[in-house]
């Protein structure tokens, strides 16, 4: 017979995500800012402005 008693408390997850989640949408933010930020920078600083840059992946955009 399955227990009727959930551990899950809907009360305390909406006190974690009021008091912590704006870190995360924070982070989200910066980061959506940040990525279109860097790519814009690498196209504005081409000397003929026609050169498609290449990246390995995500990580060397900032290198």
């Amino acid at each position: 017979m399955p227990s009727k008693i959930l551990s899950f408390n809907r009360g305390l997850f909406v006190q974690n995500l009021r008091s912590v989640g704006w870190i995360g949408i924070v982070h989200f933010l910066l980061w959506f800012a940040a990525i279109p930020l860097q790519l814009l920078m690498a196209y504005s600083q081409q000397k003929d402005g026609g050169v498609f840059i290449e990246w390995k992946n995500l990580y060397s955009i900032s290198a």
